[in-house]
């Protein structure tokens, strides 16, 4: 799995309350990476890693770790050598990151995600969780001009007194997408790292349960 924008690493938490409900920890292994600009984040994401271990949310063989990422540059630039190979990631999320970098991403003709959107195989899912429609428009038809399979979910919830949105994107490599995204319009979290937690845990539980694990990173 590859969290872009991953920061403190709760997408690696989510995974690991997903494969728990669907009591799946025998048969799915977590590997789990964190990207992100700032290095900052290293620490926190091994501490997370460190008491996930504590708690035995995480198994033996998990791996979950950091390494540094940058949504405006392509998927060969130097600064996003450690995502390659593209083609070995079941699940890739990108967290709140995309509409912060709107400018930088679309300057870069969306580079990344094309590369990213390229390299998925079969049985591959997406998510984009963000905080705005902004780039919406553009990713879909980014992705629908590679080849997949990509629905828009938007549905307002009420988190105590504050009405926040809920914007999310799926794209698939697979033909469950919608099955998938009918499963994250069912999330309702409350707040934006609730929201990746939730959301992430929806469209995992529809996607390892309707496809095969294959081999290599993720679930």
């Amino acid at each position: 799995v590859a969290s872009i924008g991953g920061g403190p690493g709760e997408c690696a938490l989510a995974l690991a309350v997903c494969r728990q409900t669907l009591g799946m920890q025998a048969t799915i292994q977590l590997q789990v990476a964190i990207f992100d600009l700032e290095p900052g984040w290293q620490t926190c994401v091994e501490c997370l890693a460190a008491e996930m271990r504590t708690s035995n949310s995480l198994e033996v063989a998990d791996e979950v770790w950091f390494a540094l990422a940058d949504v405006t540059q392509s998927l060969d630039h130097a600064a996003n050598r450690a995502i390659l190979p593209a083609a070995d990631w079941d699940l890739i999320v990108f967290s709140y990151v995309l509409a912060e970098n709107a400018r930088g991403v679309r300057d870069s003709d969306f580079a990344m995600l094309r590369g990213l959107f390229a390299s998925m195989r079969p049985g591959a899912c997406c998510m984009v969780l963000d905080a705005s429609e902004k780039l919406h428009e553009d990713l879909l038809i980014v992705a629908r001009s590679c080849g997949l399979q990509a629905s828009q979910s938007v549905r307002p919830h009420t988190a105590g007194r504050s009405a926040l949105p809920r914007n999310c994107i799926i794209i698939s490599c697979a033909e469950t997408a919608m099955d998938v995204t009918a499963a994250s319009m069912a999330a309702t979290p409350a707040a934006a790292h609730g929201a990746e937690v939730s959301s992430v845990t929806s469209c995992v539980a529809a996607h390892v349960t309707s496809e095969t694990p294959s081999p290599g990173r993720g679930p």
